[in-house]
């Protein structure tokens, strides 16, 4: 029995081997390129805040009017220089966090109110006390 001519075979499967290996270590380069660039996009908590100032009581009354879940627990309020941690807890839309103010609100008095969450200032405002 004569035995067929498989000299063909032999480079055919060597260039199919070759370029899935090219493939394979193409996708493990582009991976580790990704990671390393970071292209991942971290989704930005969205919060839209109505701060009220009262000069009679030296409250804080923070709105939150719309947004994302709210975890209060690395919270910050600032008034002018000084700062208040607010009440831990979760709050939504709707919730009204209401915080004794850091310093001595004087009536007509503007501050400038920034509240910082997870060390990133989320709001910068003008507010004037009012009584």
């Amino acid at each position: 029995m004569k035995r067929p001519d498989i000299k063909g075979v032999s480079p055919v499967i060597a260039v199919i081997l070759m370029v899935a290996i090219a493939v394979i270590l193409a996708g493990v380069v582009a991976l580790w390129a990704f990671n390393f660039l970071d292209f991942k996009k971290e989704k930005a908590d969205l919060y839209v805040f109505n701060v009220q100032l009262d000069a009679t009581n030296d409250l804080i009354s923070i709105d939150l009017v719309a947004g994302d879940a709210l975890n209060s627990s690395f919270m910050y309020v600032h008034v002018d220089s000084t700062s208040v941690r607010a009440p831990s807890g979760m709050y939504y839309a709707g919730d009204r966090i209401v915080i004794n103010s850091p310093e001595d609100l004087i009536h007509g008095q503007e501050y400038i109110v920034k509240i910082v969450i997870d060390n990133k200032v989320v709001l910068e405002t003008k507010k004037t006390a009012v009584q």
